[in-house]
């Protein structure tokens, strides 16, 4: 069935929380905030703004079964505190929800008293024909139109990478997003049988990239374009909200290179590691559920290579939060 042209909301999941309609768990915070849940009104303060956060996640810190970690690099000197980032999370606020819920004609004794919002999806399409959806649990807009995709018995000359990736760099700057929150665009080296590439790019916050506990750098988008004449067909981009930010103490710089030494975040590993440079970035300390805010906490990773048992060597990445 063809969809009309125009935006169409194609599905919106309001699960509501009113008096004694639906059991829930009791939720859980990550830290209290001192303002109001809007988030776009909420005020915080310049130090400790947050309330209590989560504390970094360590593997066997100390369990003394590790290879031997040498720092070649010369390590920064820190400032008595480090910034960390709150992130709203993607469900609507209590502004937005009742504005949303009044615009739909939902009845004000259905919502209840103290309704929050607990999944929230959208699906629209438009003139230029993409179908367009955003799900609030992990913030990011897919998008996909077929009809941009390679035909049978189409060219199969693939377009040179720097094309690909300009291509995929000026729908995304095209369509709103911020060139800014994103890095690293990058073309696949090849295509499968599909005639597709794809262009990946990380996610980026206050410029500095968001890594796991192993150092990989968290991903931001990925485009798939067509690759004889860079069209996009298909993909997904993280939405960056508006953040916050406060001021929390840092671990000290004894502690910032112990922790290094004893591996991280990661933890040990058997075969030993040399540490050639430094830089900074975010990790994501852990959620108990979606409603929470992201809350990115600065962290030093060490780069450098490690010196496998079994024999050989592969890059390697420690990753030390500064958050004390």
């Amino acid at each position: 069935m063809k969809i009309p042209p125009g935006i169409v909301i194609g599905l919106v999941t309001l699960t509501l929380l009113g008096a004694g309609c639906l059991d829930l768990p009791p939720e859980q915070k990550i830290a209290d905030t001192l303002a109001p849940t809007d988030k776009s009104r909420a005020a915080v303060a310049q130090d400790l703004g947050f309330g209590m956060l989560p504390k970094p996640q360590y593997s066997n810190m100390n369990s003394g079964n590790g290879g031997i970690v040498r720092i070649n690099a010369e390590l920064p000197s820190l400032q008595p505190t480090v910034t960390v980032v709150r992130v709203p999370a993607g469900m609507a606020d209590r502004t937005q929800f009742a504005n949303l819920t009044t615009a739909m004609d939902v009845p004000a004794g259905a919502v209840g008293d103290n309704a929050r919002n607990l999944s929230l999806d959208f699906v629209w399409t438009n003139d230029e024909g993409y179908v367009w959806s955003y799900k609030a649990t992990n913030k990011r807009l897919a998008f996909s139109n077929p009809s941009m995709a390679p035909s049978a018995g189409a060219s199969s000359t693939r377009l040179e990478d720097e094309k690909i990736v300009r291509a995929a760099r000026d729908f995304v700057v095209g369509h709103g997003f911020k060139e800014s929150d994103y890095r690293n665009f990058t073309s696949a080296s090849s295509t499968d049988q599909s005639g597709l590439a794809i262009v990946t790019a990380e996610r980026v916050a206050d410029e500095r990239n968001i890594v796991d506990k192993d150092g990989h750098p968290e991903l931001g988008c990925a485009l798939y374009l067509n690759a004889t004449n860079g069209k996009v067909v298909s993909g997904w981009l993280a939405m960056a909200p508006d953040a916050q930010r406060s001021n929390y103490p840092a671990i000290s710089a004894s502690d910032m290179k112990t922790r290094m030494e004893n591996g991280g975040l990661a933890g040990p590993t058997a075969g030993s590691v040399d540490i050639d440079k430094v830089f900074f970035a975010f990790v994501s300390l852990t959620k108990q559920n979606d409603h929470d805010f992201e809350y990115l906490a600065p962290a030093l990773v060490g780069e450098g290579t490690e010196h496998l048992v079994q024999g050989g060597s592969r890059p390697y990445r420690i990753v030390v939060p500064l958050l004390k």
